[in-house]
């Protein structure tokens, strides 16, 4: 009869009910025996978590004899070469946790070294988990007539139009880099960008109204679009008073 090593008998509770006790969460257990001529029967364990959160360190663990030398590695789709997540010369636990992140959600290809080489590959998932909700608003800036504008969308948009749309006659400042048109009673700043979810933006101007008009209170900025639909809500338009 095969005699247990203590080794075995971690890994086979890990893929148990006992993975748990790692992360109080549901972990994937991969295993691998491997060919070290010391001992037939040396295995290596690599016990991947069920939820792998974008931008949020998920931690992985390696299973292995204490002095194994531990390599995770991922797939370049681009090239068709892997890199190295994770090295460690010589474990000093039987049980090495291997925190990994991947900034964007997506599949990604991995492999771990063990005794007779590397493991084949896993597929990992990684999702977006964060949930947000779009917002746009604007306060008073720390300069006079500084207005900073802030918006925040829920969902990735490649290439959006941005639009703000101010009175003809308000003189804007901190816009310079954006397309700018006049139109009527009403003059347009457009912007092409990648808007990634859940990330804040932020805009600083500077408004001044013309004031030789006869109305003593005055409109500086209406409207805020993105491809062409308004965020503006229930803000009120930013006025001017002239004296």
């Amino acid at each position: 009869m095969k005699k247990l090593t203590p080794l075995f008998i971690l890994a086979l509770m890990l893929s148990g009910c006992s993975t748990e006790s790692l992360d109080s969460e549901e972990l994937i257990v991969a295993d691998a025996k491997g060919g070290n001529p010391q001992n037939e029967e040396s295995v290596i364990s690599f016990v991947i978590p069920e939820t792998i959160c974008a931008g949020e360190e998920a931690i992985f663990y390696l299973l292995a004899e204490v002095g194994t030398n531990l390599q995770v590695q991922q797939l370049d789709d681009a090239t068709g070469e892997y890199f190295q997540l994770f090295q460690l010369a010589k474990s000093t636990s039987e049980t090495t946790e291997v925190p990994l992140t991947w900034g964007d959600p997506g599949e990604y290809t991995l492999r771990y070294k063990t005794a007779k080489g590397f493991s084949e590959d896993i597929l990992v998932t990684v999702t977006q988990c964060t949930i947000c909700e779009e917002m746009f608003y604007y306060e008073d800036g720390d300069e006079e007539n500084e207005y900073v504008f802030t918006y925040t969308s829920e969902e990735d948009i490649e290439d959006a139009l941005l639009t703000f749309t101010f009175a003809q006659a308000t003189a804007v400042a901190g816009l310079e880099d954006w397309t700018h048109n006049g139109n009527g009673n009403s003059q347009t700043y457009e912007m092409h960008m990648d808007i990634e979810s859940c990330e804040t933006y932020q805009w600083s101007v500077i408004l001044i109204k013309d004031c030789n008009g006869s109305a003593p209170k005055n409109n500086l900025w209406t409207d805020f679009k993105v491809n062409d639909i308004s965020k503006k809500g229930d803000l009120e338009n930013i006025t001017q008073i002239c004296n």
